[in-house]
């Protein structure tokens, strides 16, 4: 699988490790000046919903969550002044929105409001008692986020976080093959190759094929171009590396 997803320990520590370009002069107070706590909880949070999501089996997790964790990073990047990059122009179809450099924004509601909207969009299908989860979540830390920062601020920010979120996923769309898989993990006219060494049906359910076409999926580093080992030759011989 030559996917690649942005890791949650690069988002704890301020998201990356991209060098400095051009400076986004948007005057409040950096990304850096607050906690790890939202991400950290939406990140637990997700591996409760995904363990009860129809569908979600582990590439569409997998998926899901580097998107997710990308909306997040996006929503706060300008906020860093140039220390760290947008990853805007760096995928054919992506533009993410820039925030409006001579106004405040906070950047933990921005955060929040991207996580909160990426939920929303990647589990529509989640349990009853994991959108409630979902909502309890999101509810607790508006309530927290509001203490302190004004109505006309607070409100710029979440409509900033909600607007990345949806860019990013609209751009996710036109992944034929990722685009809500949780939906379909089967091909029913996918006939897998036979032969030694090849994957088949097994005892007891004799299944299909799960996502048999993950390979076509999108990747986020990745480029069709790259060289990936093959794995050793198929061998019942006891002293072979694949035995």
């Amino acid at each position: 699988m030559r996917k690649i997803y942005i890791p949650l320990v690069s988002l704890i520590v301020l998201f990356g490790s991209c060098s400095k370009d051009e400076v986004v002069p948007v005057y409040n107070t950096p990304p850096s000046y607050y906690t790890y706590n939202i991400p950290l909880v939406w990140n637990q949070l997700f591996l409760e919903v995904e363990r009860f999501s129809p569908g979600y089996r582990p590439p569409v997790s997998a998926r899901s969550h580097a998107l997710i964790n990308f909306m997040a990073y996006e929503s706060i990047v300008a906020g860093t002044g140039g220390e760290y990059n947008s990853l805007s122009g760096q995928y054919a179809g992506l533009s993410i929105p820039q925030p409006e450099s001579d106004l405040e924004y906070n950047w933990e509601v921005c955060l929040n409001a991207a996580y909160e909207m990426g939920f929303e969009l990647f589990f529509p299908i989640a349990p009853a008692e994991q959108q409630f989860l979902m909502l309890d979540v999101g509810h607790a830390l508006r309530a927290e986020l509001q203490e302190g920062v004004s109505t006309e601020t607070y409100n710029r920010s979440v409509e900033y976080g909600q607007t990345v979120a949806q860019a990013i996923y609209n751009w996710s769309t036109a992944d034929e093959w990722g685009h809500e898989s949780y939906l379909s993990n089967t091909d029913p006219q996918y006939a897998p190759p036979s032969g030694d060494g090849l994957w088949e049906p097994t005892y007891p359910d004799f299944l299909d094929a799960l996502l048999p076409h993950w390979g076509k999926v999108k990747t986020f580093a990745a480029l069709s171009t790259d060289e990936v080992p093959p794995p050793p030759s198929f061998s019942a011989d006891p002293s072979s590396p694949l035995y």
